[in-house]
């Protein structure tokens, strides 16, 4: 009875038992297809890309842009701040560095990773200060350093450098005294060179306002003191008594 019974819920349930489990495989066997695809991709990017920097490189921004536009229409989602932080470099490489910096806003408002989008607001810091845009710089470099991580104290690095480039010492040992002790995150090497720069720096030179000394007693005679009299001229030889 038990068998028969067994036999029947086979009969009735064993068809939807297979479906569901050539659908589990189906599904298995259609990511693993899926994400091999998307691997072959993104290795395709990665070399398009490399090929687009070395032309940068070559001094042929202008076919490099070009190469860009290809790679941006065929880009892999999610990958289209990559594109625009290379077009920012071939930007600059043309010396329009007013679409450069507008390339690497456009790549940090776009970026899905924060570090990515950390990286072109670093780079357009770097960009400006190189430009001597004062304002501009000071704002992009403090934002970086608000959000504080890696790249804070990189632009803390980056604050230091134009700091003392310009002659304000004591600004420029604030960012560097802060990477060397405060910042526990700081990678070694970006703590060697606050040290340098502080060794290049020298100490703190601190200076005290000094009150005037109080006139000594042989300087000025006591109040109230009589004054002497003044000395007896002696008589000339003509003068009678």
């Amino acid at each position: 009875m038990r068998r028969e019974r067994l036999v029947a819920l086979l009969r009735q349930w064993g068809p939807w038992a297979i479906g569901a489990l050539v659908l589990v495989l189906a599904g298995i066997v259609g990511w693993q297809q899926i994400d091999a695809y998307q691997t072959v991709q993104r290795a395709k990017f990665s070399d398009a890309l490399i090929a687009a920097q070395t032309v940068v490189q070559q001094g042929d921004p202008t076919k490099a842009q070009a190469k860009l536009d290809a790679i941006q229409r065929a880009a892999p989602r999610g990958y289209a701040s990559v594109v625009q932080l290379e077009r920012a470099g071939v930007f600059v490489a043309k010396q329009q560095y007013k679409e450069a910096l507008t390339a690497f806003d456009t790549a940090a408002a776009g970026a899905k990773a924060k570090e990515l989008g950390a990286l072109a607001q670093l780079r357009a810091a770097y960009l400006a200060a190189d430009q001597g845009n004062t304002a501009d710089f000071k704002g992009r470099v403090q934002a970086l350093i608000d959000a504080g991580g890696s790249f804070g104290l990189l632009a803390r690095e980056l604050a230091g450098m134009q700091a003392y480039s310009e002659g304000e010492f004591a600004a420029a040992r604030e960012q560097f005294e802060f990477i060397r002790l405060g910042g526990l995150d700081a990678p070694p090497g970006l703590r060697q060179r606050a040290g340098l720069m502080l060794s290049l720096l020298g100490p703190e030179v601190k200076t005290e306002a000094t009150e005037p000394a109080a006139p000594s007693a042989a300087a000025s005679p006591a109040t109230g003191a009589p004054s002497a009299p003044p000395a007896a001229t002696a008589p000339s030889q003509g003068s009678k008594p």
